[in-house]
């Protein structure tokens, strides 16, 4: 055996807290059916912009969020995703190993059979889009109710103030 692989046995094994948040799904704007899938333990907004200006995914932005899942262990299900696709990984030259060349229907199921991989099938995407739906139509609704009682359109500009 070699020196490095004795050293290696000999190592104590790390332990690895598992660490809540969100793991998330994007896709390129710019290269079609080119897709992210990542974790995070802050907003997913604020890692898109982040992602968005970094070197190695700069030539791949702007992103847009497909799909977020709440999750448990949010690296371990990452990680457990990334090996379902490491076949179809977009090899670039400098970072940005987190990319693959799917659909993203096909990386939706791959997060999902990651979960059910991981003992934890009970992994759901958060509500973002249904949040998002219900904003819209209560702003809708409050601009409908103000506009039959006879009130005036409200300035988007703050012009007329």
């Amino acid at each position: 055996m070699t020196r490095a692989l004795l050293s290696r046995l000999r190592r104590p094994a790390r332990v690895r807290e598992p660490r809540p948040g969100t793991v998330y799904l994007l896709v390129s704007c710019r290269h079609a059916g080119v897709v992210k899938i990542g974790h995070t333990g802050r907003l997913t907004a604020d890692r898109t912009r982040e992602l968005e200006a970094a070197p190695g995914y700069r030539g791949f932005a702007p992103f847009t969020l497909v799909e977020t899942w709440a999750a448990p262990d949010a690296r371990a299900l990452e990680t457990a995703a990334h090996r379902r696709l490491r076949a179809r990984r977009v090899r670039l030259r400098v970072g940005a190993r987190e990319l693959f060349r799917v659909t993203p229907e096909a990386a939706v199921r791959a997060v999902e059979a990651a979960a059910a991989d991981l003992g934890r099938p009970s992994v759901r995407p958060l509500p973002w889009r249904a949040l998002a739906a219900a904003a819209a139509l209560l702003l809708l609704l409050l601009l409908a109710a103000g506009l039959a009682a006879g009130a005036p359109l409200p300035s988007l500009t703050g012009a007329g103030r």
